[in-house]
């Protein structure tokens, strides 16, 4: 049984490392596009974009693809943040790929997938305290005592 500290960063990671997509997608459109600033009404479809239409897939996938990836790994014994960012890139690309087969741009998709399954992996890993190599020390399980035969 996971002890209760690590369950609460999981499902903290769970819940906020999905927003990561959205974040980053307003803030690189309000830094280095000028879409927004173009004519009136630009600004408020962005912000509709960037809190209803992303977070609504963001989650979906995150939950359909994720989840899934997280329970495995859990049950595997092999948490690190290089196997989560290579799934993530696995499961975002092929999630990328099929929705982009439904609107013809299946390949971009794809690649865009991919990115941001292993932002939304990073982000959890960050959340829940999984290092580059494992657990980060302070969130493990306690190890048993050292029996005192030498």
């Amino acid at each position: 049984m996971l002890e209760r500290r690590t369950m609460v960063r999981y499902c903290l990671a769970a819940a906020l490392s999905p927003l990561s997509i959205p974040t980053l997608f307003l803030s690189a459109n309000l830094l280095f596009s000028g879409y927004p600033r173009e004519c009136c009404g630009h600004m408020e479809k962005l912000q509709w974009i960037a809190t209803t239409a992303i977070p609504l897939m963001s989650y979906a996938f995150s939950f359909g693809l994720g989840l899934p990836i997280v329970l495995v790994v859990r049950w595997r014994r092999r948490e690190t943040m290089k196997l989560y960012m290579s799934l993530g890139a696995a499961s975002g690309a092929i999630g990328g790929y099929l929705f982009g087969a439904t609107v013809g741009s299946d390949f971009f998709y794809g690649l865009a997938g991919a990115l941001c399954g292993v932002v939304v992996s990073v982000a959890f890993c960050l959340i829940a305290g999984i290092g580059w190599s494992g657990r980060s020390p302070g969130t493990s399980a306690p190890t048993p005592p050292l029996s005192s035969a030498r």
